[in-house]
């Protein structure tokens, strides 16, 4: 029997996301012929093989304009609907959406099931990103006539499955489009079991004193809320440090603010890492930050840091979202704090300190080998597929018959 085909539309530049090579890399797994179609950047292939995923580009050598990731856009919907006459897959996934409306529009006509990898709740994403609100037309657009708000009405309503992140996302989908139940299926972004174990474990008795965030600096990530917030606690509490590590549209506010703070010789701020340099970079933090502004865009998804260091044994503070709140509730491994509240950040730094390390850490260690993983999150994922796919060789059985 051959192989089933799938094909993942990503809307950005690939290498790298993490979700979309976690999926992709499932997919085969699960035995799947996969095809990734991406963005194309300067210098980059039409098609290549990027650790085992046969990418195909879409768009001019250089980025601009003409291969915007935007409903209506030509060039996208000629390169999927030539992607599934080349391929012929049993089944689409696109992530967010973006590209969701020529996804809909093509796997109709062809009888294609399809579904959303939803990693986050886009239209709200966009209200916080800063490139979305430098210029008017862009502030009209999405904050004003949310025209983000239609597509994911339209795509999500249309889709024969959705993914989401979280359980939190599931039920807004259904409270606010009177999306099926049924159709969603939570795909959390866990990391695997074996992923973080060689990261050492503290001795016990041990007591951290740094403190690590890894990973963009943007605006919703709320970093000067994180910054300001350890000042405060490094007052009372000398042996402490801050480490920041990667780049963003922020990084330079951060650095602004983290050059006038009171303790800013006990801050530091690295900017850009590579993927590779996460287990050197995990194995040198004490304690985790996972922040965030806590609005609508941030209640509806989770970072894959919060399960990653629950795996790596760092108990960490962390944004008081829904999402990461109800999680924290069976993980125990945290403490949370209150958005754009420093003197909150700062007492859950100091309530981390004054825990019981070895506890805490075991018990995200535990939560990641029994729940909380992507062996679990694949098998719930290859299901989903597996129904998706009987349902599109049903409706073209009964189209030819």
């Amino acid at each position: 029997m051959s192989s089933r085909r799938a094909l993942y539309v990503w809307q950005a530049r690939y290498p790298w996301d993490v979700r979309v090579e976690k999926v992709c890399l499932a997919l085969q797994s699960l035995g799947y012929d996969v095809e990734l179609l991406a963005r194309k950047a300067e210098g980059e292939a039409d098609t290549e093989i990027v650790g085992g995923i046969r990418t195909v580009r879409v768009g001019p050598a250089i980025p601009s304009p003409f291969s915007l990731p935007v409903p209506g856009n030509p060039v996208w919907r000629l390169a999927i609907e030539a992607s599934l006459r080349r391929q012929r897959p049993d089944v689409v996934i696109v992530r967010d959406i973006p590209l969701a409306l020529p996804v809909a529009a093509a796997c109709g006509r062809l009888g294609i099931p399809w579904a959303i990898d939803m990693a986050e709740h886009y239209p709200e994403a966009m209200r916080t990103w800063k490139k979305y609100q430098a210029h008017p037309a862009s502030r009209l657009l999405v904050n004003t006539l949310k025209l983000p708000d239609r597509v994911e009405r339209h795509a999500v309503r249309a889709a024969d499955a959705i993914f989401p992140v979280c359980e939190d996302m599931r039920e807004r989908l259904v409270r606010e489009h009177g999306c099926f139940p049924d159709r969603i299926v939570p795909v959390l972004n866990t990391p695997s079991r074996e992923r973080w174990r060689a990261i050492p474990e503290r001795p016990p008795g041990y007591q951290g004193t740094r403190f690590c965030y890894h990973g963009v600096v943007i605006g919703d990530r709320d970093l000067e809320t994180v910054v300001a917030g350890f000042d405060l606690a490094a007052k009372d509490d000398p042996a402490i440090s801050l480490l920041i590590a990667g780049g963003g549209e922020s990084l330079d506010d951060v650095r602004r603010l983290a050059e006038s703070a009171v303790h800013k010789d006990r801050i530091a701020l690295t900017g850009r890492f590579q993927p590779g340099e996460l287990d050197r970079l995990y194995s040198e933090t004490d304690f985790g930050v996972v922040s965030w502004k806590v609005n609508e865009f941030t209640h509806n998804t989770i970072a894959n840091k919060f399960f990653d260091y629950a795996a790596c044994g760092r108990p960490f503070i962390y944004a008081a979202t829904r999402s990461m709140r109800r999680l924290m509730g069976r993980m125990q491994c945290g403490e949370a704090y209150q958005g754009d509240d420093p003197a909150s950040v700062a007492a859950a730094m100091h309530a981390l300190r004054r825990g019981d390390y070895a506890a805490m850490a075991a018990a995200g260690r535990a939560a990641v080998d029994t729940e909380f993983n992507w062996e679990a999150d694949v098998v719930r994922l290859g299901d989903a597929l597996d129904r998706l796919c009987a349902q599109g060789h049903l409706e073209r059985a009964t189209r030819t018959a």
